[in-house]
């Protein structure tokens, strides 16, 4: 009997563990996020050159492409999170991609993201 109290504590301790980790890494890619939205932002109404503005959005997606890595590989679980996080991912690809088409056309560049927008939007 004690070892299966043990079995119960220890998967109750685990999953508590495993989701508050999941929630503390969501929280610093929202943190992330944001500041990377307010360096986009920043430049956005000021004329600056194409080449400054591209490196502001892959800034961005490089923050993305972390999160994207973690949900494809299962390390970010929690449904709650994920359908959180989905519908900006998915315009956010859809805005850039279309934007900067040479990174949605190099297959070699943001392959997480790519793969997670494909899985979530059912293509």
């Amino acid at each position: 009997m004690a070892f299966v109290i043990t079995g119960i504590t220890f998967g109750i301790t685990f999953w508590r563990t495993r989701k508050s980790v999941q929630i503390r890494i969501v929280s610093e890619f929202s943190r992330n996020l944001h500041e990377a939205e307010n360096k986009i932002a920043e430049i956005s109404d000021m004329p600056h050159d194409e080449s400054l503005k591209a490196i502001r959005y892959k800034q961005y997606l490089n923050q993305w492409e972390f999160v994207s890595f973690l949900v494809n590989k299962g390390e970010i679980k929690d449904k709650h999170i994920r359908e959180y996080f989905k519908p900006s991912l998915i315009s956010d690809y859809e805005l850039i991609f279309a934007r900067y088409k040479q990174l949605a056309e190099n297959e070699n560049e943001y392959k997480e993201i790519k793969t997670l927008y494909k899985k979530w939007k059912g293509k």
